[in-house]
């Protein structure tokens, strides 16, 4: 979303009202274990998103600049709270660099820290509409569903697995045809094609298969007619990099390399919301 930026004497109001607060509502940092015991401003996780401060110890969390958490010494949030003085924490002083434990470039975080066993994704309906289009059997098909079911965990190094099942379904083409759902299950990888991750959703097995669709109908062209999806679907992660509880996965035609009953298809959708059982914050 656009910032929108209000001009003039409503500009250094709303400046002057927020500065009291600015220091306890910074945007989005990303909070860290540090690497050397209680180098931290806070004692947990949670108190560090939370910006809180309970007199607890030890203090092994630190907020870190967003885009830093990647790195071995990190640039502080707060300019000053940082135990170096260089960005190769070499210089020890009151600077704006520490030194933290830094996450994979390709990895899955859940409060703070890289996923190295399965985390459960919470299992629930979301609402949308999502839309396959191809040409099996050289037969012009397009359905659209607007629900799906999702479950799976994320693993160790940016790898997951995720189960989906798409309901309330339409089929717009051919005429006289319906379909009630389909399920796809498969791995997912954390993929980096163009300096942008992306999750590439695939289809299990040699043929990448994602699922087996039948469509049905007196005066259905393809009915008793079944084919098969398979291939790789790569979706984009907007804000991926912010932890938060709920995420997006959007899915567009171009990031689609798939094939319905041996023809090439074209997938899109987005799930927004996108949670890990006890709706704790994760990144990718």
């Amino acid at each position: 979303m656009r910032n929108l930026f209000l001009a003039g004497l409503v500009v250094l109001g709303l400046t002057a009202a927020a500065g009291a607060s600015a220091s306890s509502a910074l945007a989005a940092p990303e909070c860290r274990h540090v690497a050397v015991s209680e180098t931290g401003e806070y004692p947990t996780y949670a108190a560090c998103m939370n910006n809180e401060r309970k007199g607890e110890k030890p203090l092994n969390w630190v907020r870190v600049a967003m885009g830093q958490g990647t790195k071995e010494c990190a640039e502080v949030a707060v300019p000053g709270k940082g135990n170096f003085l260089n960005p190769a924490c070499t210089e020890p002083g009151a600077g704006n660099f520490i030194k933290i434990v830094p996450t994979e470039p390709k990895r899955f975080v859940v409060e703070g820290e890289d996923v190295s066993t399965p985390v459960n994704l919470l299992k629930r309906s979301y609402a949308g509409k999502f839309v396959l289009v191809g040409t099996p059997f050289g037969v012009s098909t397009h359905i659209t569903c607007t629900k799906v079911a999702v479950s799976g965990e994320l693993k160790a190094a940016g790898a997951d697995t995720e189960n989906l099942v798409f309901s309330v379904c339409e089929v717009e083409k051919p005429a006289n045809c319906t379909m009630t759902s389909a399920e796809t299950k498969g791995p997912t990888a954390l993929i980096e094609p163009a300096s942008t991750l992306e999750d590439e959703f695939q289809g299990e097995g040699a043929s990448k298969k994602f699922t087996t669709i039948t469509l049905s109908g007196a005066s259905c062209s393809l009915a008793s007619k079944p084919f098969e999806v398979t291939g790789t679907q790569d979706c984009n992660l907007p804000g991926h990099e912010v932890e938060a509880v709920g995420h997006t996965i959007e899915c567009t035609n171009a990031g689609s390399k798939l094939k319905a009953g041996g023809k090439e298809a074209k997938f899109e959708g987005t799930v927004e919301g996108l949670e890990v059982e006890g709706s704790r914050p994760w990144a990718s």
